[in-house]
């Protein structure tokens, strides 16, 4: 009520896009205030829904159902993704568009030279949908076998709450099997995230 308020007092809008589909219970009363457009982009949502405790996800995904009804149009990232929220969503894929994800390569910045040792680096969500644990023990068997005893590992990216058990075993892991040669950095802002990409 309180954004709906503040946006009346704006230049009525086009088009409203929200960003992922857990907004999706402010679209039926932004579009009856308002009355103009509305458009989700759709990226990643199902694993938040499908984490949520108990009946809460079921009770969610069918809020999310309902309320869909209120958007124009939705957008996926991927085509992968269309087809998974077309089947979570119960609705045809031709009505969910794709338009895939772009990085605007000018914000970042090639570093000068390699670094010094061998350095892989991982910049995701540090969960298990990710495949975090695969890659360390991937690294590890590289550095057991490949002879790159100084090679590092670099750990980059966001988490949640239920991450962090996950989480527990491989820092422990690490810390055991590469000690200082593996690095988790949990700053994920664009600043962090270039000098991280510098550093592989």
């Amino acid at each position: 009520n309180r954004l709906i308020d503040w946006l009346r007092t704006q230049p009525r809008p086009d088009v409203i896009v929200l960003s992922n589909i857990l907004l999706a219970g402010m679209a039926p009363a932004l579009k009856e205030a308002l009355g103009v457009p509305l458009v989700c982009l759709l990226q990643d949502e199902e694993g938040f829904l499908d984490s949520l405790p108990g009946p809460y996800a079921k009770e969610a995904w069918t809020l999310v159902r309902r309320n869909k009804a209120a958007f124009a149009a939705s957008i996926a990232v991927s085509s992968y993704y269309r087809q998974v929220m077309a089947r979570r969503l119960d609705t045809p894929p031709e009505n969910i568009a794709f338009i895939p994800m772009g990085v605007d390569t000018a914000a970042y910045e090639a570093a000068n030279k390699p670094p010094e040792v061998a350095t892989i680096g991982f910049l995701s969500r540090m969960s298990y949908d990710y495949g975090l644990d695969i890659l360390v023990e991937a690294a590890l068997q590289l550095r057991r076998e490949s002879g790159l005893e100084q090679m590092k590992l670099r750990i980059a990216g966001g988490k949640m709450g239920q991450d962090e058990e996950y989480l527990r075993p491989i820092r422990q892991t690490l810390d055991k099997e590469m000690g200082a040669d593996a690095e988790i950095q949990e700053n994920y802002d664009l600043e962090s995230r270039k000098a991280f990409l510098k550093g592989l």
